[in-house]
């Protein structure tokens, strides 16, 4: 038998947390190319910009793979959460189905229990 150990709630916060850290990691890599962006170039002419623009560069493309794996795996999260919302929504709509499956046929054996003995009800005769 499987035993669930995780409620939706718990996923889809796990899956905001990435998706937060995601947006920072993004916001830094920004923030980076901004700073390079915002150095004159004609102050670091020469090899030394085109380094520190090309590991701001590089940086951004290493940054972008854990970012896009972290947005994934939210998506993912939040699916499974779903999944386990319809299927306690599910179970929930089916134990209401049972219940009233339950008291159509009590009301149906109470009709025929009470028309068979006028003098019972079946409420009085399952009470000790």
């Amino acid at each position: 038998m499987t035993h669930i150990r995780v409620t939706p709630e718990e996923l889809i916060r796990a899956a905001q947390q990435m998706a937060d850290i995601g947006a920072r990691i993004s916001q830094v890599a920004g923030e980076l190319n901004k700073a390079l962006g915002e150095l004159n170039p004609t102050l670091y002419q020469g090899q030394l910009f085109q380094k520190v623009a090309q590991k701001v560069w590089g940086g951004q493309a290493v940054v972008q793979t854990p970012v896009t794996r972290l947005g994934q795996l939210g998506l993912d999260l939040i699916e499974r959460a779903k999944a386990f919302i319809a299927a306690d929504i599910g179970f929930q709509k089916s134990r209401l189905t049972n219940t009233e499956s339950t008291g159509q046929a009590r009301s149906k054996i109470s009709a025929t229990f009470t028309s068979s003995t006028s003098a019972y009800s079946l409420e009085s005769w399952c009470r000790p």
